[in-house]
């Protein structure tokens, strides 16, 4: 099978033959906004294995951006595939119910670590539809106009989602953004300042955080505060547990809404949710998914070390590149 299958490489130059010839016709009809940084076209996908149209072997350590956490065609999914295509292919929720997304909002809000009885949850194509929604119900929920995010965040690439995201290079050119976005000091402790010990350095960014009210909008003006309890594109960064209960205790006094936004994380991806836990314990909370949420296609790391150094090299020069998920700017 090939998901026992090994990494092998049997053409003499990537891509072979049949995959250049798929990759010259996507350069002549796909726009290059949709950016591709390996040369490989798939056939086939079992585990994390990806065999490409001439035979060759690569092992995906990408899984489509965090996406295929049991990997490529697992048995079970393919078999749940099949049995509804026999059914019926897409019902608008909006305007047909069917009982497959009710069943997964029912098992999703069973899991949710947020307080009380009621619980509700919905399902959106991207992670910066799900931010720029928690942001709209925030302000339609506490009629107030702006937001906090941090440095470090990443958010997306809609015109919402760039001016939330801290790095600039996603969206040069792409201005002017919406107003209302401000952004405090996220708290990495390696990065705290120097000779102070981890306990004074949860006070210092609490301080920092609360400085935005005086600086930037006042806390009557903010409707939420978004943060990454795992912070993804800033470096896999979690936030101290005590921080992350203070800017809660801050958003509960101040009547602000607190998103969660799970990013390159993913649902179930990490042993436990007590970052989340402690966000959520309020009623005046919404959490937002990203990735790890079904079987789609991937990219594929070559196993071939010139070709990696190559990789590197070009994804340091173009940070705009670096797990993309979606669109960028065309160049």
């Amino acid at each position: 099978m090939l998901r026992d299958a090994l990494p092998e490489i049997i053409t003499s130059a990537l891509p072979g033959p049949k995959s250049a010839e798929v990759i010259k016709r996507r350069e002549a009809v796909i726009p290059s906004a949709i950016h591709c940084g390996y040369p490989v076209v798939m056939k086939r996908a079992e585990g994390a294995i990806i065999e490409d149209l001439d035979g060759n072997h690569f092992l995906d350590w990408i899984g489509g951006v965090g996406v295929l956490n049991i990997g490529h065609c697992h048995p079970e999914v393919v078999a749940a595939v099949k049995e509804q295509a026999d059914k019926y292919f897409h019902g608008m929720f909006n305007v047909v119910t069917h009982e497959g997304y009710v069943a997964l909002a029912e098992k999703l809000t069973q899991i949710a670590p947020v307080r009380g009885d009621k619980k509700r949850a919905y399902f959106t194509n991207s992670g910066a539809e799900a931010d720029e929604n928690a942001v709209k119900i925030a302000k339609a929920f506490t009629k107030r106009p702006n937001i906090i995010v941090f440095s470090g965040a990443f958010h997306g690439r809609t015109l919402m989602t760039m001016a939330m995201t801290a790095k600039k290079a996603y969206a040069v050119g792409m201005g002017p953004f919406p107003d209302g976005v401000y952004r405090a000091e996220f708290p990495y402790l390696y990065r705290k300042p120097e000779g102070m010990p981890d306990d004074k350095a949860i006070d210092y960014y609490v301080e920092k955080f609360n400085e935005v009210f005086e600086n930037c909008s006042p806390a009557e003006y903010v409707a939420a505060v978004v943060v990454e309890p795992l912070q993804g594109e800033g470096g896999f960064i979690p936030a101290p547990i005590e921080w992350v209960k203070a800017i809660r205790k801050i958003c509960d006094e101040k009547g602000i809404m607190l998103v969660a936004v799970r990013i390159l994380e993913g649902s179930g991806r990490r042993a436990g949710h007590h970052r989340n836990g402690e966000i959520h314990r309020s009623r005046r909370a919404a959490l937002g998914h990203r990735r790890a949420r079904g079987n789609h296609g991937s990219r594929a790391g070559r196993y071939d070390r010139r070709y990696v150094r190559r990789q590197r090299a070009r994804l340091r020069r173009s940070p705009q590149d670096h797990r993309d998920h979606g669109a960028r700017p065309p160049r």
